[in-house]
């Protein structure tokens, strides 16, 4: 994560799906792991220093 905000530009935008893996998600879609990881990094205090030193502002 922090390599794709730390390229952004003005107005830069990064797509994430994270998500709860559930019997409903598990029989839709293949990509579990990294929909839990995402959700856990976002979710996380991880998250905080990596957009500050990239310069990142959510709105």
């Amino acid at each position: 994560f922090a390599r794709f905000v730390s390229g952004l530009g003005e107005g830069g935008l990064v797509m994430v799906h994270p998500g709860h893996v559930d019997e409903v998600l598990a029989g839709r879609d293949p990509v579990l792991a990294p929909r839990e990881a995402e959700f856990r990094f976002l979710s996380g205090p991880e998250l905080e220093p990596v957009l500050r030193a990239a310069n990142v502002h959510l709105r």
